[in-house]
């Protein structure tokens, strides 16, 4: 049946979702399965806390509209995952997705370690990494922009395109190549390094360090 998260849920055994659920407030303690076809609202301003040694697994939908998660625990995304929260993501539980992440408003930081092996649609809004993200997958922009404020690691397999913007105020370590379209708008003010040519196809401010391989720049420098 549909279920409401709230208190406090721990234990050793798991915790296996066959209904629609809405975590608005509280603690999580034990793993958590959002099942296929089923839908787990993350919302209300309250802050959720996961519990390190737990691990949420969704094989449905998760909706991240509002308040802050402080997640020891680790994520992994199987399907859909939208988030639209103006909302912080912090502690080092991480998230792995393998299937769809949808960005589509509001400005979120996640400060856990990422690992992207699917898509992520940046579609609106501004998500901001701010622990090590490594992308073997594709993220896509269409107006929305992401942030880079830790160590992002661009991977054999790894497309980035679209529209919006890509800003590094990190460290953008390519490992293959990387071209910016003109109409997805990069900047930097850190490191840029790795073996990866960088080709960018509007007029750059050339600030920080970048290091490694070759860099062409179509534009106005």
């Amino acid at each position: 049946n549909d279920f409401v998260i709230q208190g406090s849920i721990t234990g050793n055994g798991a915790f296996t979702l066959n209904g629609n659920g809405d975590w608005q407030t509280g603690t999580l303690g034990r793993s958590l399965t959002v099942a296929a076809g089923r839908t787990l609202q993350l919302s209300t301003a309250s802050v959720k806390s996961f519990s390190s040694g737990a691990t949420l697994t969704n094989n449905g939908t998760l909706n991240w509209t509002e308040g802050g998660f402080n997640f020891s625990g680790s994520v992994i995304n199987n399907n859909i995952f939208n988030i639209s929260a103006s909302a912080l993501w912090q502690f080092s539980g991480g998230l792995t997705n393998s299937e769809t992440i949808n960005k589509t408003a509001g400005s979120t930081t996640i400060s856990t370690p990422i690992t992207n092996t699917g898509s992520i649609n940046m579609n609106g809004g501004v998500l901001t990494s701010a622990n090590t993200f490594t992308n073997t997958g594709t993220i896509t922009f269409s107006g929305g922009t992401w942030q880079n404020n830790s160590t992002f690691n661009h991977n054999t397999g790894s497309v980035i395109s679209g529209t919006g913007n890509f800003s590094n105020s990190g460290t953008f370590t390519l490992n293959i190549d990387q071209v910016f379209p003109s109409t997805l708008v990069f900047s930097n003010t850190n490191t840029i390094n790795g073996p990866g040519l960088l080709e960018i196809n509007h007029d750059f401010i050339i600030i920080g360090s970048i290091t490694g391989g070759p860099l062409v720049i179509n534009g106005n420098a």
